[in-house]
């Protein structure tokens, strides 16, 4: 930028002299404020991302730090999505933790029917005590009794079928809420898909672009060495060079902010399963580790093996328009084969068992 700058006040020095014709100065002034007006829309777009990485390090405002930047050669490595479409809706709606919750939400719910149903019984009360009299003309000063009372709400019955309805209700809500979830989950699914398909292709495309500006870079400075071709020449080109170079960087980002999207859609956990301790450094391995696990598709790969091992829903949830679309008025609940959270394994409750 500061470059282009420099030749641009010497556009306006030469125009002022009258050297060559005025078109010719403001064509090459336009050509100048072009360049300068493509850059300083990129350091516009990219200006932000630093504050933003530091919030989310929670770092206080105004330290300093730097990013190492990897290797063009070795570190734009993309993404392996090895899963196919109906693979990773399967996996979303057995790891989402939303869904789990809705799971255990369900089970309370039909928990709460039979408290209810329990409620109706009659109380039962049984009592036993031994007696002792200090009088000693007491022909038996020591006995013992017992007795049994029946007792019976009688206002528990007549609440008992407006909590009934109630109850039913709620948890015919909670099944319905859960459908819902699931398919704003599978849309997720497929939104995340395409989003990725579609960064990956932008990102070859611009790296595609980035290589030819290179070369055509390397070109015309090789000619304006011999003095074939003049600054502007040589300016517009490093421009477009160092245009394109930022460009495949911020698509090779899309490529990583779709591909962590599709993580998040499938509910996928950074934490492995266990970790020796839980320092900073352990931490960090651990996630890394289970981060190159996710991009190099051996994650995936595990996941599908221990969902497709897992017990699979009862006929009759085959039916749920979760997967069929079929529209049904109470949908069968998909049942749960298990959720990683923190450092181990949560098998959630099957919700079609009942209480």
């Amino acid at each position: 930028m500061k470059r282009i700058e420099a030749a641009l006040a010497d556009a306006r020095a030469m125009e002022n002299k009258g050297v060559r014709q005025p078109l010719d100065d403001l064509s090459y002034q336009k050509m100048l404020l072009s360049a300068l007006e493509r850059m300083k829309g990129l350091r516009r777009d990219l200006a932000t991302a630093k504050p933003q990485l530091a919030a989310l390090m929670t770092l206080p405002p105004g330290t300093e730090f730097k990013v190492v930047v990897p290797d063009q050669r070795t570190g734009y490595a993309v993404p392996t999505l090895t899963a196919r479409i109906a693979e990773m809706e399967e996996i979303a709606l057995t790891h989402r933790p939303e869904l789990m919750q809705e799971s255990y939400q369900e089970r309370i719910s039909a928990a709460e029917t039979k408290r209810i149903l329990l409620e109706m019984l009659p109380g039962l009360n049984l009592s036993v005590s031994g007696n002792y009299d200090s009088n000693r003309y007491t022909v038996h000063n020591q006995w013992a009794s017992y007795g049994a009372g029946l007792a019976w709400n009688l206002m528990n019955l007549i609440q008992t079928p407006a909590r009934l309805n109630l109850a039913d209700a709620s948890e015919k809500l909670v099944q319905m809420r859960r459908a819902a979830l699931s398919m704003a989950v599978l849309a997720q699914v497929h939104v995340g898909w395409l989003r990725y398909e579609q960064a990956v292709d932008d990102y070859a495309t611009a790296r595609q672009q980035d290589e030819v500006e290179q070369r055509i870079l390397k070109q015309i400075k090789g000619a304006g060495a011999g003095a074939q071709v003049g600054e502007l020449a040589v300016i517009d080109a490093e421009a477009e060079a160092l245009i394109a170079a930022l460009r495949r960087d911020s698509a090779y980002a899309g490529v990583q902010n779709s591909f962590g999207a599709i993580l998040v859609t499938i509910g996928a956990d950074p934490v492995p399963d266990s970790v020796s301790d839980e320092k900073l450094p352990t931490l960090a391995k651990a996630i890394g580790e289970t981060l190159r696990a996710w991009q190099d598709g051996s994650a995936f790969e595990k996941v599908r093996t221990q969902t497709a091992q897992a017990p699979q829903p009862e006929p009759a949830a085959a039916k749920s328009p979760i997967l069929t679309q079929t529209p049904v008025t109470t949908p069968a609940p998909i049942k749960p084969t298990g959720f990683k959270f923190g450092f181990g394994t949560l098998t959630p409750p099957d919700p079609t068992a009942g209480g």
